[in-house]
């Protein structure tokens, strides 16, 4: 605002921390939703991972469970006659480890030993002779010992014999299983029942830890198990990845702040205050008596104009008329100072020898501006008082509108 140094600075420390308070606002909100989008970002890359392993599993055991279905056949026959054709199904898949045949809760054929002779529930107390396919985890008791062993069991009937396929779970959810890039994960589990095979420590344990995400294969599916995706918190890994955006976050935030800085620069004006001060009536208006020295009698009065700013407080005539000049708006302090006269006659003589002095600028007669202001404002209110103009001291009526005026 061109008035005085003092409120120019001060309006110039008001644009800056304006300023500021916006582009932190900016920056907080960029962050805050670079932050939001990460955390989706991060849900739906884990939901991802989670199916694409169950998916990879379901295919590994798929050909497993073919040869289940197909071995059924050799239920019943001697093992030493079948134990090349076990070994031939179980070469063609390699993520098995062995073929077993059972009969009347007896393993009595294997693909890697031959003849065997155990009891099965005695075995394998976890699976259900009668019950329909299943998966089941257990350490190797033969080839690589505590090796931890995915079992699926694949009954025929419930009086009748089955089959069931052994294989390494190390081989069929080895790392390749779990290759999708995946940075926020740093383990895996597969969950059956009560016993959980983990990564990448590879134990098996009696119960599966925390899991962050877990995913179990669709509907309908036959060998029912779980993957369990393990890592820090989704919200701490979108902290961790926010760094990486805050160059962008800070340059869009500088750039908020230097327009709004742009856009309160016209507010420095003195056109923009001048206007506001207006509507908001913080011009007053004073009479000065113009009195008679040898009667003592009161003539007149001469209306002068003072601006009480809300923010600057009192603002001297001799800094904001002659702006106001310079700017060309000194015409809409003189029709408000005229509108303002018209709404207080009450409180004049009512006599045409009582005049009413208003001080106009001579830009004012320019395009005979005044004489239409007249006839709007003053005419209509049939004022008894008689209004007299006074040309200020800063501008000179020329001959020509001179002569103009009085013509008219």
């Amino acid at each position: 605002m061109l008035m005085t140094q003092f409120a120019v600075n001060k309006y110039r420390h008001y644009r800056w921390l304006l300023s500021g308070a916006v582009g932190l606002a900016i920056l907080f909100i960029s962050l805050y939703i670079r932050y939001y989008q990460e955390v989706k970002t991060i849900d739906r890359s884990q939901q991802q991972l989670a199916a694409h392993t169950v998916a990879k599993i379901e295919r590994l055991l798929q050909p497993a469970s073919e040869q289940a279905r197909h071995t059924m056949a050799l239920i019943g026959r001697p093992c030493n006659i079948v134990t090349p054709t076990l070994r031939y199904r179980a070469a063609q898949n390699q993520a098995l480890r062995s073929v077993l045949l059972v009969k009347d809760n007896d393993i009595y054929c294997s693909s890697l030993f031959g003849p065997r002779q155990y009891r099965l529930d005695a075995l394998f107390p976890q699976l259900h002779p009668d019950a329909d396919t299943q998966l089941a985890l257990r350490p190797s008791l033969a080839v690589a010992k505590g090796v931890p062993t995915l079992i699926m069991w694949t009954p025929q009937s419930r009086e009748a014999a089955a089959a069931f396929c052994t294989c390494s779970i190390s081989t069929c959810c080895r790392p390749s299983c779990w290759s999708r890039s995946c940075p926020m994960r740093s383990a895996s589990c597969l969950t059956l029942t009560a016993r959980a095979w983990s990564t990448p420590n590879a134990k098996l344990s009696t119960a599966a830890p925390y899991a962050a995400i877990c995913a179990t294969p669709p509907p309908p599916i036959a060998t029912p198990f779980t993957i369990s995706l393990f890592g820090p918190s989704t919200q701490r890994m979108a902290l961790e990845a926010l760094p990486a955006h805050v160059p962008l976050a800070l340059l869009i935030s500088l750039l908020a702040a230097y327009v709004v800085y742009l856009i309160t620069a016209n507010r420095m004006s003195l056109s923009y205050h001048i206007s506001h001060a207006i509507n908001r009536r913080e011009f007053q208006v004073y009479c000065q008596p113009i009195i008679n020295g040898a009667s003592g009698r009161c003539l007149g009065i001469e209306i002068l104009l003072r601006w009480n700013s809300k923010r600057q407080g009192w603002i001297s005539p001799d800094v904001f008329i002659p702006l106001a000049e310079q700017h060309g708006l000194i015409n809409p302090l003189t029709r408000f100072l005229m509108t303002t006269v018209v709404e207080n006659l009450a409180l004049f003589p009512p006599r045409p020898s009582f005049y009413i002095s208003i001080n106009v600028a001579a830009e004012h007669f320019n395009a005979q501006t005044i004489l239409a202001d007249i006839r709007r404002i003053w005419l209509p209110a049939n004022p008894m008082p008689s209004l007299m103009l006074e040309l200020t001291e800063r501008t000179a009526l020329s001959e020509i509108q001179y002569e103009h005026i009085r013509a008219r």
